[in-house]
């Protein structure tokens, strides 16, 4: 039976270097640098953000300060491109995106919304007065029905 992989500060570390070598940082990638299955990776990385460990939360941590180090520093250079760079702003533009899709893919409009919204409710024509005053005048609960008033 094969031994569980458990994560070490030896591995954490192989794998935060392979991540923080100035290359787009890809946890699939660092992880296979580091000889480790991808999943196992993400598995730690959720186990530290939802757990405090003592190896697994740092982890979780600074690989996600990596990442967002990453990220603020290649939108920096987006920004600042020329014209003579629109090749490399457009490479940059998709490493992001896949990096994170929610927070640099543009938003879609040519899906249709999932949900309609609901109509509004229409408004509630006031009351006569005299439905007013017969509402307002409560028939008593033991009377007979046939001394009741309509």
């Amino acid at each position: 039976m094969a031994q569980a992989l458990e994560l070490t500060p030896a591995i954490a570390q192989a794998i935060l270097d392979a991540l923080d070598d100035g290359s787009p940082p890809f946890i699939a990638l660092a992880a296979e640098r580091a000889g480790v299955p991808r999943q196992k990776v993400v598995n730690w990385m959720h186990h530290g953000d939802h757990y405090q460990c003592p190896i697994r939360t740092p982890f979780a941590r600074e690989v996600r300060r990596i990442r967002a180090e990453w990220m603020a520093k290649t939108m920096a250079e987006l920004l600042s491109a020329t014209k003579d760079t629109s090749e490399a702003t457009r490479q940059r533009a998709w490493l992001l995106e896949r990096l994170d899709r929610e927070l640099f893919s543009p938003p879609r409009f040519d899906k249709p919304a999932k949900e309609a919204l609901p109509e509004p409710p229409k408004p509630v024509e006031p009351m006569t007065p005299q439905v007013e005053a017969d509402l307002s005048t409560p028939e008593p609960v033991d009377a007979p029905a046939s001394k009741r008033v309509h």
